[in-house]
């Protein structure tokens, strides 16, 4: 059962984007939900295949292991 709580954007510096902030907020979460394992990332199609598998290990790293990608929404 998700929790249905969704993150802002990540932010992007100097064509970098800042997951150090991405880390924040999934423990903030994880601290809140501690029983919810999965995550959906919403991928923009300009998101870079290297930085996709960045998100993916952030979020195992920060205790969500079942990921699910998904296109952009509108």
């Amino acid at each position: 059962m998700g929790t249905g709580k969704k993150l802002e954007l990540i932010p992007m510096t100097r064509g970098n984007f800042q997951f150090d902030i991405l880390r924040v907020l999934l423990k903030e979460v994880k601290f809140q939900y501690p029983s919810q394992n999965s995550v959906v990332l919403v991928i923009d199609g300009n998101v870079l295949y290297d930085d996709i598998i960045k998100f993916m290990d952030i979020c195992r790293e920060c205790q969500f292991p079942d990921i699910g990608l998904s296109g952009e929404i509108g």
